[in-house]
């Protein structure tokens, strides 16, 4: 299918007043610094740079096609422009960026391909973008993983003897190959980590692995990190012994290892809750999410899995919104912005030791 312009936005088009965020569909530091991309209640794009004052409307990705907050692929910067990809409530794939000098939305496809489209992710690789989505095959009726390139939709199926059933994530390692997650399952039964890569010859699918507590009913695959090269696949296994976050990781020597994070103490990981994951300055991994506490929760490596107790951004706040929550790397930890349904965004930021909570500039 043959790109089409469905429509064109105007930095310009300013207002001062806060849109009804509902989420976040990313946030990137580019050339105007931290910049973030919501989403509000009608499924309009808006972007904020920080520090400054409004937030300029981005449209719908086509005239009646809004984008939900669970179909968010994700933005990044890159080639010297921020790109924002979205999933329609058409099925499909929308981009919106600046690149060819004037803001655009470009239809990108896929529903002629696949149903049920669910993103995992988005890489810039070779100077290409590389999409990630993993939906129904209309032609075999199996859930499949499809990639988008500037080549157009490739379809790069399933693993052999196993089967995908989640979102993971995309990254590219530090040998500079792309890699997209899935958690699924195998033939013969139990739970199993897929990851695709692209060798250098061809797209193909291998196995991280089982977790050593072997759950079958894992909520979510949260999402993917890099570390010094290193890949961080996060997982929240509610249905598993303990509750606890496990992850699995490739550390340099190749293989692929299961480690169990644990639980913050004196609480537990909130059911059917989906984190966020980011490398800091200080090239650790930190995970965001929340707890049945209602209380916000990071969690990094310091020597060992650390839990730390981010606290509420105010006392009675609705922060289940999270699950569309943006964080980017700033100086050695990232800060967290998220929307509370008070109708301010907020942001969570660390001295190294303590997180606090303030309300970001422009919400009020």
């Amino acid at each position: 299918m043959e790109n089409e312009l469905i429509q064109s936005k105007s930095f310009t088009d300013n207002v001062n007043t806060m849109p009804a965020i509902r989420g976040f569909a990313g946030a990137i530091t580019g050339n105007n610094g931290t910049e973030l991309y919501a989403i509000d209640g009608t499924g309009v794009l808006w972007r904020n740079i920080l520090n400054t004052p409004g937030w300029t409307n981005l449209g719908l990705p086509a005239q009646g096609v809004g984008i939900n907050l669970n179909t968010v692929v994700g933005a990044l910067f890159a080639n010297g422009y921020a790109y924002v990809f979205v999933v329609g409530n058409d099925g499909n794939l929308y981009q919106w960026t600046a690149a060819s000098g004037a803001a655009t939305w470009t239809n990108l496809g896929g529903n002629s391909n696949f149903t049920i489209p669910t993103p995992v992710g988005v890489v810039n690789w070779n100077g290409n973008n590389n999409v990630y989505i993993m939906g129904m095959n209309i032609a075999g009726g199996a859930m499949n993983l499809w990639l988008y390139t500037n080549n157009g939709w490739l379809n790069l199926g399933a693993p052999q003897g196993g089967t995908i059933g989640a979102p993971g994530g995309a990254i590219v390692t530090g040998l500079g190959n792309p890699y997209a997650f899935t958690l699924g399952g195998l033939a013969t039964g139990g739970g199993c980590a897929w990851y695709n890569q692209w060798n250098g010859n061809a797209y193909v699918w291998q196995s991280a692995g089982m977790d050593p507590e072997n759950f079958n009913n894992v909520n979510h695959i949260n999402s993917i990190n890099l570390r010094d090269g290193n890949a961080y696949t996060f997982f929240t296994a509610m249905n598993s012994t303990d509750g606890a976050m496990h992850v699995c990781c490739n550390c340099h020597d190749g293989g692929w290892g299961w480690q169990d994070c644990g639980v913050p103490t004196g609480t537990t990981i909130k059911s059917g809750f989906c984190s966020i994951a980011i490398t800091g300055g200080d090239s650790n991994p930190y995970v965001f999410l929340q707890c049945n506490d209602n209380n916000m929760w990071c969690c990094t490596f310091n020597n060992g899995w650390v839990w730390q107790n981010m606290g509420a951004p105010a006392p009675g706040l609705n922060v289940n919104l999270v699950l569309n929550s943006a964080a980017v790397p700033g100086s050695a930890i990232p800060t967290l912005f998220m929307p509370g349904n008070d109708g301010n965004i907020y942001m969570a930021s660390s001295d190294g030791n303590n997180w606090s909570w303030s309300v970001m500039p422009s919400s009020n």
